[in-house]
């Protein structure tokens, strides 16, 4: 079956973005997911990593995890690296 790319485009929706409303300061908005447990793990046995991405400096790290529960360890950890 072929299928023009034209008739495709003719048929989508103009979607227009609102615009976001951004974060003023550090810390006030941080994005964070948490992804595993994995088949294979890391040298050192993690089978999890969680990221944080903050809003305001778009700074975003990931940490290893061995365990779900160890998150907030992780997090406290990327509080104090990006309040420095």
């Amino acid at each position: 079956m072929c299928v023009c790319v034209n008739c495709i485009k003719g048929k989508q929706i103009k979607h227009t973005k609102k615009r976001a409303i951004r974060s003023t300061q550090l810390l006030e908005l941080i994005h964070t997911d948490i992804c595993g447990q994995f088949d294979v793990n890391s040298s050192n046995k993690e089978m999890y990593f969680i990221t944080f991405i903050d809003e305001f400096l778009r700074y975003w790290n990931f940490y290893l995890l061995h365990e779900k529960y160890h998150l907030m360890n992780a997090f406290e950890v990327y509080i104090n690296e990006v309040e420095r």
